[in-house]
């Protein structure tokens, strides 16, 4: 203002002398501009804001600027047929690039774009209400001399400023799209909680790492629940930046969100082991994704809609759902886990493998959300795979090898095999049948049905062979080389698939006696240890077994004993 009260001094002085009958009206308009100009050049010499002063200094600038810009209209009507002047005119008042707001007036603009917001729950003042009326005269003042672009600009900052404030106070740290992608898992993960677009954005172009897709999809699921208010906050042409901006960021998000799902397919396909899982049992790999896709169940509708396929080429196949790219990846982690079964070399184990991870999988989509998704016929297809592999097991060499010492030769128990032969075959059987033990104790079955139902199917075939050479030849050998009971071997394979290696060379003997339990549903057999007192199901109820007694001790001592228990259901001694 100090250059433009300069630049007019000196037109007014040069267009007085060309022009005397003009030259009256400028010689008014130069003693006004005098009047003026004294307390325009004396606040741009103070670098103090116009209102520490007090109100009354702050309206006498604005009343002497509002001066300014009335001689400045006054001579330009007078002098308008002077081009000279004209352009030095233009020059000084049109200092920077005016934007049209139409024939709005700055009431309307301010009531349009309030400086208030209110709700409910929410009050956020951005300015005192008490100095409205000043910040609308200045308004006022700024868009009649064609400082609106100022004017506005100054509003968007106050705004920007107690924007960042507020998030600030929140603890939403102001982040560039370029330091977002540099930030750890961990820091990134609490920062999507609070988020802005510009962040969303920078989440969006940032790696695809599956297990992102989550927080992708809850802050896609978010905007896209927002986008109805998004449109009735930011209606206008003024507001069309914040809904381009807005569609923007959703389109990028669900772009990352397909690009992610692709990279957890890839990763899948892409998992390599260089050692076989110990045990046997469930691989973390299966886990990972059973548990993964079950997860995603909760955004079936979101992921049937950015699921769909783009290839116009074939109409036919215009869109895939949810359930055609759980199957997919089913079928790609299978035949993962066929490659990583090939790792053990134990076929028995490899059958053993397959069948502890089908199974986890089974059981996985028939109790949860995946159920409706897969489809019975999916969950009846692995029962019948994992049941195949479990027949596997029993088949392999591992207890085919065993099973075979106890085959029969000749016609008669008597004829074909020689007492030293009968004598090494039972230690041949021992030998093999402790070996199994020691290894297959360390095999794992994490689920407890599973792997009961596994114990007496392989106790079943085992023990009905032994039963029956033991009792075929028992009176050809003496006791001392008969090393274990049917009973005992029994109560052994009952430690199988615990996951902990154990060996029968111990001094270690069960201490407890069998009782079969029979309901309407079929056998069980059991070794009641000494436990406290308990409950087991069926009805049944088990008291504490005295100290000292052991299998194998007199049968009276025991029945009495059982017959201290409450008769709920049918039993007998064994």
């Amino acid at each position: 203002m100090k250059k433009m009260v300069a630049d007019l001094g000196s037109q007014l002085s040069t267009m007085a002398t060309i022009d005397d009958e003009k030259g009256e009206g400028v010689s008014e308009i130069k003693e006004q501009l005098n009047v003026v100009s004294e307390k325009i050049i004396g606040r741009e010499e103070d670098q103090s804001m116009i209102w520490e002063s007090g109100i009354n200094e702050g309206y006498e600038y604005l009343n002497a600027a509002d001066e300014l810009r009335k001689s400045i209209e006054r001579l330009g009507n007078l002098l308008s047929q002077n081009t000279s002047f004209r352009s030095s005119e233009d020059d000084a008042v049109d200092d920077s690039s005016a934007v049209s707001f139409g024939d709005d007036s700055i009431e309307g603009f301010l009531q349009r774009h309030s400086i208030s917001r209110t709700s409910e729950d929410f009050t956020a003042d951005l300015v005192k209400p008490n100095v409205i009326t000043d910040l609308r005269c200045i308004a006022n003042l700024m868009f009649m001399s064609y400082y609106d672009h100022e004017c506005c600009q100054a509003y968007v900052n106050a705004r920007k400023d107690a924007l960042d404030e507020c998030l600030f106070i929140l603890e939403m740290e102001k982040l560039s799209i370029e330091d977002v992608p540099k930030m750890k898992w961990a820091n990134l993960n609490s920062k999507i909680k609070r988020w802005l677009l510009n962040f969303g954005e920078a989440v969006s172009i940032g790696p695809h790492q599956p297990e992102k897709l989550f927080y992708l999809l809850d802050m896609y699921e978010e905007l896209a629940d927002l986008l109805p208010d998004i449109h009735g906050m930011f209606f206008d042409v003024v507001g069309s930046s914040v809904r381009i901006k807005y569609h923007e960021v959703l389109r990028r998000l669900g772009d990352s969100v397909r690009s992610t799902f692709l990279e957890f397919e890839n990763a899948i396909s892409s998992c390599k082991s260089i050692s076989p899982l110990a045990g046997g049992g469930i691989h973390h790999l299966t886990k990972y994704v059973m548990n993964y896709i079950r997860n995603l169940t909760d955004y079936r509708k979101t992921l049937n809609l950015l699921l769909k396929n783009n290839d116009k080429e074939d109409s036919s196949s215009q869109s895939s759902n949810m359930s055609t790219d759980m199957e997919e990846e089913d079928t790609i982690e299978v035949s993962k886990l066929h490659d990583k079964s090939r790792m053990y070399e134990d076929i028995s184990l490899q059958h053993f493998f397959l069948m502890n991870n089908i199974h986890y999988m089974a059981q996985k989509v028939e109790n949860s959300k995946l159920r409706p998704i897969f489809g019975d016929s999916w969950i009846r297809k692995h029962n019948w795979k994992f049941q195949q592999h479990a027949m596997g097991y029993k088949r392999a060499a591992t207890w085919s090898s065993i099973l075979a010492l106890l085959k029969e030769e000749g016609n008669s128990s008597s004829g074909g095999v020689s007492t030293t032969q009968l004598e090494q075959r039972f230690r041949n059987f021992y030998l093999a049948f402790e070996e199994v033990y020691k290894t297959q104790t360390t095999w794992l079955i994490p689920n407890a049905q599973l792997r009961e139902d596994l114990r007496i199917s392989t106790s079943q075939s085992v023990m009905q062979a032994y039963r029956t050479f033991e009792s075929r030849h028992k009176n050809r050998i003496s006791d001392k080389h008969i090393k274990y009971s049917a009973d005992d071997l029994q109560n052994y394979l009952l430690d199988l698939f615990e996951g902990s290696s154990k060996s029968l060379h111990n001094p270690y003997r069960r201490h407890g006696f069998r009782v079969t339990f029979v309901n309407k549903d079929h056998t069980h057999n059991r070794v009641i240890n000494a436990l406290p007192e308990n409950s087991i199901g069926d009805g049944i109820r088990l008291v504490s077994i005295p100290d000292g007694m052991e299998a194998g001790e007199d049968r009276n001592d025991i029945g009495k004993l059982c017959a201290a228990m409450p008769k709920v259901m049918p039993g007998k001694l064994e």
